[in-house]
């Protein structure tokens, strides 16, 4: 799952720990793109969860990788 932050309708800490409680196995493979690493509530959220991210604007290639290699990663475990 790929996620864009910041959300408007929901904080990103709401929406992970929904994510979470629905489904364990897809929130481990959740990435998130980011639009400003500046925002000090956005860098403390992808700190803190620990997942993988992209800045904006995201090289195509890029991010298909990543979403291969995690999910790759994540099923080998």
């Amino acid at each position: 799952m790929v996620i864009e932050l910041p959300t408007q309708q929901i904080p990103p800490d709401d929406l992970f720990r929904d994510i979470v409680a629905i489904d364990l196995e897809q929130a481990v493979r959740t990435i998130f793109l980011v639009n400003d690493l500046g925002e000090t509530p956005i860098r403390r959220f992808l700190t803190e969860v620990g997942r993988p991210f992209l800045t904006q604007p995201v090289d195509p290639a890029e991010l298909h990788d990543l979403v291969l290699r995690v999910g790759l990663q994540e099923r080998a475990e």
